[in-house]
């Protein structure tokens, strides 16, 4: 099958993991893919289309004012879709395959146009809450366009059942729609892999090490996180907490862990390249997810369990999708202290429930979420949508 894999991310963080591994996954199925990018982006893994601009683009990104950015996103489509159809004009593809980008429409258009069948990743749409404020007076049109587009597309991968849910509310076929968490690569996340090093680096020796990947951000809840760890200070005195990743949160946290006494036994260890991230998780006894909202589907979980790590998160129906709670990790009650301590305590005084919780986690990432079984998912989504056509 030769695909068409459209994207309007900067290639970057998770999205730019997400978007490579699944490329790679299709590759392993003896797929062609070729990715059509924003101008100047390249995510790696496949054939590229893309030009010299990303530089401009992040900055502008950075600096516009809300409603010029949006009016940008939408100018998009023109040079996104004269591109595409030059794609598929040059030759023949079985399938584009689009992550979805609020008031992008180019796909669902040029699908229609050549007659190709599209199926879409939705990570969020423009009625979800994002990182990234939108102005008010557009709403309605992104709105609008978002009820077009998923009349239009023939399949969807969601990666939460709560996006699942949505989905069906703006009127979607429930028998289009395949939930596909995100996932791992366990042959990258493995726990053959040693901590030792990262742990001599940084002063933690044999201490009990509590980790978290990912970025520095508000809601995150970090704050919370380092909250409770005084609070498990007092039982487990040998604890210590890594912090994987930055954000704007940093220094404001530095200054929590001084206020709270605590800031001897946290390690911040800055910004770490996804490939460099199997050495640091190795070096943590627990996982930890302090907070999340209720539609995404948090990679470093996933990333957690291939590396047979117990994971301790929140009790919200995105995290249930992902492990049960008291066979690969532990759920706790968001937003209760208490309950995240008893959650910590648990896993500090089991050293065995630790290592049987980690297995669990491994086997269970191996037999459910992989990045080849994700992309394996797709071409069966593809095989259902098109039976009839």
């Amino acid at each position: 099958m030769r695909i068409l894999y459209h994207h309007r991310t900067q290639g970057r963080g998770v999205e730019g993991v997400h978007i490579r591994e699944i490329i790679k996954g299709l590759e392993r199925l003896g797929h062609v893919v070729e990715v059509l990018s924003p101008p100047g982006v390249t995510v790696g893994g496949a054939a590229s289309q893309s030009g010299t601009k990303s530089g401009l683009v992040r900055t502008l990104s950075r600096s516009l004012p809300e409603i010029a950015f949006e009016a940008m996103e939408m100018a998009y489509n023109f040079n996104a879709a004269r591109r595409m159809a030059s794609m598929l004009s040059a030759g023949t593809y079985d399938l584009i395959f689009e992550r979805y980008a609020i008031f992008n429409w180019s796909g669902v258009s040029n699908a229609r146009r050549f007659d190709v069948p599209i199926i879409m990743e939705i990570n969020y749409t423009s009625y979800t809450p994002l990182a990234r404020r939108r102005s008010a007076l557009l709403k309605p049109l992104a709105h609008a366009l978002d009820r077009r587009v998923l009349r239009r597309a023939d399949g969807f991968t969601v990666v939460s059942g709560w996006l699942r849910r949505h989905l069906i509310e703006l009127g979607v076929d429930e028998d289009r729609i395949i939930l596909l968490t995100n996932a791992a690569d366990p042959d990258v996340f493995t726990p053959e892999v040693p901590g030792g090093p990262v742990r001599e680096r940084h002063g933690l020796g044999g201490s009990f090490v509590i980790g978290y990947v990912g970025g520095f951000y508000r809601w995150h809840g970090l704050d919370f996180l380092l909250d409770v760890f005084k609070r498990l200070l007092d039982d487990c005195p040998e604890a210590s907490l890594l912090l994987v990743g930055d954000g704007p949160e940093r220094e404001g946290l530095r200054r929590h862990a001084e206020r709270l006494g605590v800031a001897n036994r946290v390690c911040f260890a800055g910004n770490v390249l996804h490939d460099d991230l199997p050495p640091y998780i190795a070096a943590f006894d627990i996982a930890v997810l302090p907070d999340s909202n209720e539609y995404c589907s948090p990679m470093k979980v996933f990333e957690y369990m291939s590396m047979a790590r117990p994971v301790v998160a929140p009790d919200l129906e995105n995290l249930r999708e992902s492990f049960t709670s008291g066979v690969e990790g532990l759920l706790f009650r968001p937003g209760s202290d208490a309950s995240l301590l008893e959650a910590l305590e648990t896993l500090y005084r089991d050293r065995e429930l630790r290592r049987t919780m980690g297995e669990r986690a491994r086997r269970h990432v191996l037999t459910e979420h992989t990045w080849l079984g994700n992309s394996r998912k797709i071409v069966d989504l593809y095989e259902r949508i098109t039976a009839g056509r």
